[in-house]
């Protein structure tokens, strides 16, 4: 059983030897068959989901069967990120309309499809063609992150939301491994693996998520299940009002020639750094949420930021990229999001922490899987932003299939 979407689809290190490293909690050495019933034992009343009234468990030992297993092979991420994969970088193409169709593997219960954060890119730097803009991580260096109690005490007032999370994990090729995420701010409230083993959970500063090995490679994937959760913000929340460049210390530098021309466009939109950023982000949500799939790419100056931009063509990838490299210009911190099926951005608010923006895609199937016993988690706080019409003729919500 699978879903089917139709939706705005596009397309290293070795084990650490410290012997002091935090011991987290483990799946006692069990069958396989026996993992979901190990998972539900011994937690209090706390290590739950609840969602819509309904207590969420984690799932059988054959839930995990049809997931890839995360490796830590970089992908290209030209395309879409392969499953399990995680890609350094992101250069885009002019290949504007999506060829074939793709298959995202849902992570987390209540499901998120198709929005599972596997990489994020916050950075903008010139090719070596010098000229295009390409995205990749300002500041790669990982802090290990806690693995807190399912009691622990939010670190702020705003509303979090829970979610079990399931991966699978080859460590045989790499110690280290990409782990997909809800939300930039998630914390790791709980964490058991089948088989038993040493792991710690880590991050580096565009919070792309880890989980490294502590001990020899398993000869097979261990099975990952974590108790996690997001602020509710960070799926809808009103934007302030305040200066664009409020934050504009937490946009890494950009290479003067790109900003000049992101600038320049920006301001064809009538937006500059003295902007509201009310207004800034309403009218690039608008600009990019209008944006259609064509098989004819855009004509080819040589600069294939402003020939995107100018053009209006494109799927999720272009539309996510080049907003990307238009909001940093402005001052606003701002993120490229990918996974295996989709792109979407996420931009940081003053005082509200980050957000997550939809810009739409191309409107074709996607099949989701291991969602079809999973409710959907809905955000409390409605999108506000503009959503033309050429965005809502894109969007379809999760119907059931077979």
């Amino acid at each position: 059983m699978v879903l089917t979407l139709s939706a705005w689809a596009c397309g290293q290190a070795r084990a650490d030897a410290d012997q002091g490293a935090v011991l987290h909690e483990y799946v006692p050495d069990v069958e396989p068959n026996e993992a979901a019933l190990a998972l539900g034992q011994g937690q209090s009343r706390s290590a739950s989901v609840v969602y819509n009234g309904e207590v969420l468990e984690p799932e059988g030992a054959d839930a995990a069967e049809s997931m890839p297993s995360l490796v830590g092979t970089p992908g290209d991420g030209v395309l879409g990120e392969a499953p399990g994969q995680r890609s350094r970088s992101f250069r885009p193409d002019r290949l504007t309309e999506l060829e074939g169709t793709l298959d995202y593997y849902e992570a987390f219960n209540p499901a998120i499809a198709p929005f599972k954060r596997v990489t994020s890119l916050d950075a903008t730097r010139l090719d070596a063609d010098g000229v295009t803009p390409v995205l990749g991580v300002h500041n790669p260096r990982r802090q290990e992150v806690p693995v807190e109690s399912a009691d622990a005490k939010p670190p702020d007032a705003r509303a979090r939301d829970r979610f079990w999370g399931d991966v699978l994990l080859d460590f045989r090729s790499s110690a280290l491994l990409p782990l997909p995420s809800v939300s930039p701010e998630s914390r790791i409230l709980n964490l058991q693996t089948s088989p038993k083993v040493r792991v710690r959970i880590e991050r580096d500063g565009a919070d792309n998520y880890f989980v490294r090995l502590l001990a020899p490679p398993p000869p097979a994937p261990v099975r990952m299940v974590f108790l996690t959760d997001a602020p509710r913000s960070y799926f809808g929340v009103e934007i302030p009002h305040a200066k664009v460049s409020a934050l504009s210390s937490e946009v890494p530098p950009l290479d003067a020639s790109i900003a000049r021309r992101a600038r320049a466009f920006a301001a064809e939109l009538g937006l500059s750094a003295q902007s509201d950023l009310h207004t800034a982000l309403h009218t690039l949500t608008r600009y990019f949420r209008q944006w259609n799939e064509s098989a004819v790419p855009p004509p080819d100056t040589g600069d294939l930021y402003s020939d995107l931009v100018h053009a209006k063509k494109g799927v999720c990838r272009h539309r996510a990229y080049a907003f990307v490299v238009t909001a940093q210009a402005l001052g606003i911190p701002a993120r490229f999001l990918q996974n295996e099926a989709h792109s979407w951005v996420e931009v940081k608010l003053p005082s509200a922490g980050f957000l997550r923006i939809d810009l739409g895609g191309a409107a074709h199937g996607l099949t989701t899987h291991g969602a079809s016993d999973r409710p959907v988690y809905t955000p409390v706080q409605p999108d506000t932003l503009p959503r033309p019409e050429a965005y809502r003729q894109s969007y379809s919500a999760l119907q059931q299939g077979v």
